[in-house]
């Protein structure tokens, strides 16, 4: 069949279809369903857009996004944060679209979305991806969206169809990041740099290299991790061989070696966060200011300037929920409403607000038509925006990668290990 067309153009342009831009797509078959792919480009920084999708002929309803500002800005900005809507029915799904509905409209401002993986219950199941995006496009359809590829969306549990993630998403991926070794990609917004990985490929020394690279190269005074399986867990799953190894793996990359401000994980279906840690230690003396306020959040709770990574996991937006593991090591987690693993039993979202000095999440849960707030907190990093370090290369050789670089410009205060660290391994 013919490939998509997609048509653009700013949404204060007033204009008809007809003076539009028109992008013609790429189009394939899987297991007798069709996809389809459209790349937009030439777009405006910071600018409202409407779109729609069709053949040519039969065009879709109206939907719309807003661009990045541009790069290097450091306003404020915030974006919602869901996890595990993982769902086989449409109760399930009607559950989370009304957690997301209630979020957007508590933060009304926010920029984007990101889920952070196990969309729906089994990822070759076509009714189930309609289910979500029918019960979603109230609020996916007027924003960007950044996913995480959970376990649910690459085991199918039928190995005769084909997971849809990878077709589904439109990610700017590396050539070689293939279904099987899972999606992993990066964006930058204002003065923050997201890293997007796939948790169950820990093993694939190909991501591992790519996100040492992506993590040198970047500038940004916030860097952020999205993943799906947590690298520090006190849930269902946290005494499993794949979590601990994946910990092994990626902790030394993501927290000792190119510090990483928070990072976002689901998978266990419960809300958690940690301590600030480095080197496999919680760091319980990181001193808190309470009582915040930021960007019009209240009562917030900040780590000051913490030498750790801060672990964020918040909970399911669906209705499957998980427990405390009695098994699990707990010293890394901070005491929720006096539990180490709060759980209300109720679908759950964040909205994340990121400033020139501060994250902060604030996590609710639905209850009804009522929104209840678990907390308010994150991290205040006063350190300046360092500049970037100057044509990072890598190189190989016997099977293994160097990273090399020249100095930034000096800045006061400034030391090396703040804008990068050589990695050789």
């Amino acid at each position: 069949g013919t490939a998509a067309k997609a048509q653009v153009m700013a949404k204060d342009a007033g204009g008809s279809w007809e003076e539009a831009n028109t992008y013609t797509g790429e189009a394939g078959d899987i297991d007798s369903w069709r996809w389809h792919k459209v790349t937009v480009t030439g777009l405006r920084p910071d600018t409202a857009y409407v779109y729609r999708v069709g053949d040519g002929i039969t065009w879709s309803d109206t939907r719309e996004f807003t661009t990045a500002p541009d790069a290097g800005g450091g306003e404020p900005f915030t974006f919602l944060q869901v996890n595990d809507t993982q769902a086989s029915e449409l109760n399930g799904f009607l559950a989370g679209q009304k957690a997301l509905e209630k979020a957007a409209a508590r933060f009304s401002d926010f920029r984007f979305v990101v889920h952070g993986g196990d969309t729906v219950s089994s990822g070759g199941n076509e009714d189930q991806w309609e289910m979500y995006f029918d019960t979603t496009k109230n609020v996916l359809g007027k924003t960007v969206y950044a996913g995480v590829m959970g376990n649910h969306e690459n085991e199918n549990y039928n190995t005769e169809i084909t997971p849809r993630y990878p077709y589904r998403f439109h990610y700017k991926v590396p050539d070689y990041a293939t279904r099987d070794s899972g999606m992993y990609y990066s964006f930058d917004y204002g003065n923050a740099h997201f890293t997007v990985l796939h948790g169950k490929a820990f093993r694939d020394t190909k991501q591992i290299d790519w996100l040492k690279y992506d993590l040198a190269k970047n500038s940004k005074k916030w860097n952020i991790i999205l993943i799906h399986q947590p690298l520090y867990s006190n849930g269902s799953h946290a005494t499993e061989e794949n979590i601990i190894s994946a910990r092994n793996v990626f902790a030394p990359v993501l927290i000792d070696q190119f510090g990483v401000d928070m990072i976002f994980q689901a998978h266990e279906h419960t809300y958690s966060r940690t301590y600030p840690i480095r080197g496999s230690q919680p760091l319980t003396d990181t001193p808190v200011v309470e009582n915040q306020t930021v960007a019009g959040l209240t009562g917030v709770s900040l780590w000051d300037n913490p030498a750790g990574t801060v672990h964020q996991l918040n909970n399911a937006c669906g209705l499957k929920y998980y427990d405390l593991n009695e098994k699990a090591e707990t010293k890394w987690f901070v005491p929720v409403n006096g539990k180490l693993c709060y759980q209300p039993y109720l679908p759950t979202y964040a909205g994340v607000t990121v400033t020139e000095n501060e994250i902060v999440n604030a996590a609710y849960y639905v209850d009804g038509d009522r929104e209840v707030l678990i907390e308010s907190q994150g991290i205040r990093k006063t350190t300046p925006q360092v500049n970037p370090p100057r044509d990072v290369k890598r190189s190989y050789a016997n099977g293994s990668m160097t990273l090399t670089w020249e100095a930034s410009d000096p800045q006061t205060d400034q030391a090396v290990q703040q804008y990068v660290v050589s990695v050789s391994y």
